[in-house]
């Protein structure tokens, strides 16, 4: 079967398939093979059909050449239901997920935790409930640095709709650019709003929020810094939501086109060393997608975030891939009784793009 269009999701923040976009490389790459390239949100389709398809469930045959750089929680959910997806290429990038509380809270340190009421999101009407898995791994690792479990504190549940389906956003000028995000910065500062208004009625006494909705929350409500993962020195202890990003691909394409595959590795890998030497314009990207100002990208992620980019396949992020499929079977995401994520890594796409890569610099 012909292919005309190639659709493409990533979530906003820092990824070189992103940038690859931002530069109208993965376009140009295929447009002489009569190809198209288009992100999610520039599709006609209805928005929550969008939304489910860039979290891979339920229905992946909508958009059936899916290429998806992203949080981890979707694919390690539609893996476990079932869904045929293959991993091709993983990124480590650093950044902050943090439990914050009010400063007049008297909260300071992770101990200080016991017997507090931490928010607890759950969103109504998403595939994946992604900021609860966070939210409860952040949390996890709150209380481990001070000898606490779950036990020692309240969960206070703040349930709502996802902000990204209920938010009524300036309307846009226009039809959407093909390597539009699927979220604007408009969505993407307001996606915590329900658990900043449960702090700020008192109704809870600590919340945790990541990367660049952490730092949207505190330099809004002064917010003091309780414990940020950041700090743990172990990489498995830091593994989380987007820790690592997950690159993957429809299987049915993997298997009919390799080929496709394989360059779609290659641009993205060009992208991120394109980021490595051009800083200033890669962290403008950067914060565009992520819908920050450009000051506080060091305290939403990292200082080198432009350097971060790589995609590889290498064994801390597998390790840490396969924490975070520990932590969502343990509190219940996943279908089934669990996997080794390494049955649904697929090496030989990254494998080729590294050699074409390497080919003419070894000429």
């Amino acid at each position: 079967m012909d292919i005309d269009t190639i659709w493409y999701s990533y979530c906003p923040g820092p990824n070189a398939v992103g940038i690859a976009g931002h530069l109208g490389w993965l376009g140009e790459e295929f447009e002489p093979d009569g190809i198209t390239v288009r992100t999610l949100a520039s599709a006609s389709a209805d928005p929550r059909e969008v939304r489910d398809a860039h979290q891979l469930v339920p229905k992946p045959e909508l958009f059936p050449n899916l290429f998806r750089h992203g949080g981890n929680p979707p694919p390690l959910v539609a893996l476990s239901r079932g869904v045929d997806l293959r991993i091709v290429g993983l990124t480590w990038t650093e950044a902050a997920r943090r439990v914050l509380a009010l400063p007049d809270s008297g909260i300071r340190t992770p101990a200080d935790l016991r017997g507090k009421r931490l928010s607890l999101p759950r969103r109504r009407g998403m595939a994946v409930d992604y900021l609860r898995s966070v939210t409860l791994r952040t949390y996890a690792g709150a209380l481990a640095a001070a000898g606490l479990t779950f036990d020692d504190v309240e969960l206070v549940e703040v349930v709502s709709e996802d902000a990204r389906a209920r938010s009524a956003a300036p309307p846009r000028s226009g039809p959407l650019p093909y390597n539009a995000t699927l979220w604007s910065a408009w969505t993407n500062a307001g996606a915590q709003t329900d658990e900043a208004l449960a702090l700020a009625r008192g109704e809870v006494d600590a919340v945790a929020s990541e990367h660049a909705q952490a730092a949207n929350l505190q330099a809004t409500l002064k917010l003091h810094t309780v414990f940020d993962t950041r700090e743990l020195p172990e990489p498995a202890s830091r593994a989380s939501g987007d820790q690592p990003l997950v690159l993957t691909v429809n299987g049915s394409l993997l298997d009919r086109r390799p080929d496709i595959v394989e360059r779609w590795l290659r641009r993205s890998l060009e992208a991120a060393e394109w980021a490595r030497e051009n800083r200033s314009e890669a962290r403008r990207f950067v914060a565009s997608d992520a819908g920050l100002p450009e000051d506080l990208i060091d305290t939403a992620y990292s200082a080198d975030v432009h350097e971060q980019l790589g995609i590889g396949l290498d064994e801390r992020s597998i390790a840490g891939l396969q924490v975070q499929h520990d932590h969502l079977l343990a509190n219940g995401f996943l279908a089934g009784d669990g996997f080794e994520v390494e049955r649904f890594i697929d090496r030989a796409p990254l494998e080729a793009a590294r050699e074409k890569l390497a080919a003419p610099a070894a000429a």
